[in-house]
């Protein structure tokens, strides 16, 4: 175990050791390097995880209910992680009383910085109600933006429209898939709903495209679709974390067919990538505060941990190889510091 107790006091530094210790099975479904695009998926499905069990015992089933749509949709070695991870924290990990939050933060040329942000879980949070009670922002036609803050999809994605609605109203694509198309999706009219990151200063440069069966009233396919080719995941793929149907294997072909020729749309969803993003990362926007994600930004949510001051080193850090401070002469390696590590 990476965690640590002391009495009742958790240590906050050991919780992204955790998280990355909890995400094993994840890590382990694609063996390769740990690039930060693919750590960031693979925190975000593991924060999922973590989170299910601990909300539902809170009543609210909303988290779970997303997990199980994954498993449904998952390949058999996704699936079988997945549950792993869910097995461990009903056991391995079932002391911990914690919500978490795990992200990538940085990067350097050596490694992917992930950070973990634990919080009490409230189980009367404004986006932790039961499925039943929650509901859309009414928004009037001709408004640029909702009232209040958005809910986020799972994977912290908010749809463009709910923020940017005069201009989605122009731009969403959809199309009329007739009787005799060949495909496999039944006729009808399709919507190409957009959802967006809300991850403050993240690149993903990635649309998440909830297709809207019109005529049904319902989600069709759910595709997750990345501007560049990545070698760690498909550029193009069903979402494992939000609905699909019987159809999304068909609309997916289509959407593939449709990208490939068509470059005034893939330029409008970059446009609607900037135009998102120039909100979500600059915090004086008088928008951000509506496409943050509540486990950041949502005042109900209290940090698990005491912020604490930063600890800095009253002295400059003798190097092993700087002349030792006793005023011996020799290296501080060879000297005092050799001397430290056999007392201990």
């Amino acid at each position: 175990m990476t965690r640590s107790r002391d009495g009742d006091a958790w240590e906050p530094a050991k919780v992204s050791a955790m998280m990355l210790e909890f995400a094993e099975p994840l890590l382990q479904v694609e063996p390769g390097p740990r690039t930060s695009e693919r750590l960031r998926h693979v925190m975000q499905l593991a924060s999922v995880c973590w989170n299910a069990r601990l909300y539902e015992e809170l009543g609210d089933g909303q988290i779970m209910r997303a997990v199980e749509v994954a498993l449904a949709r998952a390949s058999d070695e996704l699936r079988g992680a997945l549950e792993c991870m869910l097995q461990d924290r009903r056991t391995r990990f079932a002391d911990v009383p914690f919500a978490v939050i795990a992200e990538v933060t940085g990067e350097t040329a050596d490694e992917v910085i992930v950070t973990a942000k634990a919080y009490v879980p409230r189980a009367n949070s404004q986006d932790s109600l039961p499925a039943a009670q929650m509901q859309q922002p009414r928004v009037r036609k001709g408004t640029t933006k909702a009232p209040g803050r958005i809910l986020s999809a799972p994977g912290g994605m908010m749809p463009f429209d709910l923020l940017f609605l005069s201009v989605a109203e122009e731009e969403t694509r959809s199309i009329r898939v007739p009787d005799e198309s060949g495909a496999k999706v039944p006729a009808g009219h399709y919507l190409f709903r957009e959802l967006y990151c809300t991850e403050p200063r993240c690149d993903c440069r990635r649309v998440l495209l909830q297709i809207m069966d019109v005529d049904r009233r319902r989600a069709a396919a759910t595709i997750n679709y990345a501007f560049e080719p990545c070698s760690d995941y498909p550029q193009i793929t069903l979402d494992p974390l939000n609905p699909q149907s019987e159809a999304s294997a068909g609309l997916l072909k289509l959407f593939e067919q449709m990208i490939a020729v068509d470059a005034v749309y893939r330029a409008r969803l970059i446009k609607h990538y900037a135009m998102w993003k120039d909100v979500v990362d600059d915090a004086a926007h008088p928008d951000h505060g509506m496409v943050r994600t509540v486990y950041h930004d949502d005042p109900s949510f209290e940090s698990a941990f005491s912020i604490r001051a930063p600890v800095r080193r009253a002295e400059a850090k003798v190097g092993a190889n700087d002349p030792c401070v006793c005023g011996s002469g020799r290296k501080y390696k060879r000297c005092c510091r050799a001397m430290q590590a056999a007392r201990s």
